[in-house]
């Protein structure tokens, strides 16, 4: 029979904290990009009060006076995030990329007008696609840093179940992969995953290029098969299970294995979740901002709770224009140059899958 254990993330990681309740010592924030939010970047004689105040986020009500600050690089003993209704978890992802901004909203690294705040811009314009992205707030700069301040999903829920899973068939982006230099540094990697998947020759010169290493990467886990991978997922504390690393959980079955643990029992839970699955595939087929950008490295974050089921669609670093001769259907296979994603054919197959139900 058939045995797959599957990730999971129990713990809330990479979480920022209060700052001591004490009035700023320099001038007011100077941002405002919404009616609570504003940045602050502060300096203080006193290398005491000067690491307490540089890198504020400062959260201000609408007459401007100081709710609370936070401070983006501190991670240590968060009793904000104790106190709150729900602890956010952040099930993967690059570390010290979060914090946040007060309960309802979450503040992320990105690039000044990057991939990722041209997705939230347009994607906010698009009436049948807004629903199903976390609401865009603007953006902060803090300390030469931007952060992209979106709705903190998980607030409305009480001790959630949090599925992320990685969508399409490719992660990575083709100019990531143009250089053909072998490279002996991702030839050890390979090794450490999977030296059977290594050609003579490339054993012989201990060199593979990148592209390889990123397309047998891929190759081990089911976002080659069935265009999504299960990423992370988080159950509640009366729902445990052992850790594996689930990059390797790659054929139909492993995967419903793993969904079999996570997804919801009741009938009327994964009804609702099915329906907001096909609402985003429909919506998505329907976006003139899709229609004109390959998508990788985007995931679909499930969260249901006793009440509450929802999914959303996140991550855009890496949804970028496509080139102006370029049409793709997020559908057809990927060869190098064509700029398939894979998107809606993970998409139709996680639907499949969670029908099975």
């Amino acid at each position: 029979m058939l045995s797959v254990s599957c990730q999971m993330y129990p713990e809330p990681l990479n979480l920022s904290s209060p700052l001591p309740p004490s009035p700023p010592t320099a001038a007011l924030p100077t941002k405002q990009i919404s009616p609570l939010i504003t940045s602050s970047t502060t300096t203080n004689n006193n290398n005491h009060n000067n690491n307490n105040n540089n890198n504020n986020i400062v959260i201000v009500n609408n007459t401007g006076n100081i709710i609370s600050r936070y401070n983006i690089n501190n991670n240590n003993n968060n009793s904000y995030v104790k106190s709150r209704k729900v602890n956010w978890v952040q099930l993967s992802g690059h570390e010290n990329t979060f914090a946040f901004g007060g309960p309802e909203i979450l503040y992320k690294k990105c690039k000044p007008d990057g991939h990722e705040v041209i997705a939230y811009k347009s994607l906010m314009e698009e009436v049948t696609m807004k629903p199903f992205i976390p609401m865009y707030r603007g953006t902060v700069t803090v300390n030469e840093s931007c952060f992209i301040a979106i709705d903190n999903l998980l607030y409305p829920f009480d001790n959630p179940f949090i599925m992320d899973i990685k969508m399409g068939s490719r992660t990575f982006l083709e100019d990531e992969v143009s250089n053909d230099e072998p490279r002996k540094d991702l030839y050890e990697k390979m090794i450490k995953l999977d030296p059977n998947s290594l050609s003579s020759e490339e054993k012989s010169n201990r060199a593979i290029t990148k592209l390889k290493y990123m397309q047998l990467r891929e190759q081990l886990s089911s976002s080659s098969n069935l265009g999504f991978r299960i990423e992370a997922f988080k159950q509640t504390e009366s729902k445990q299970t052992a850790a594996k690393d689930l990059s390797f959980v790659k054929t139909r079955d492993e995967v419903k294995i793993c969904l079999q643990k996570f997804l919801p029992t009741r009938r009327d839970q994964l009804n609702a979740l099915v329906d907001r699955l096909q609402s985003i595939q429909s919506s998505f087929q329907k976006s003139a901002f899709f229609s004109t950008h390959e998508v990788i490295g985007s995931s679909l974050l499930m969260v249901y709770d006793k009440s509450k089921v929802d999914v959303w669609m996140i991550d855009f670093a890496k949804t970028v224009p496509l080139p102006r001769d370029v049409t793709i259907d997020h559908v057809s296979p990927w060869k190098l140059g064509n700029h398939e994603d894979g998107y809606l054919y993970g998409l139709q197959n996680l639907i499949s899958i969670v029908k099975e139900f």
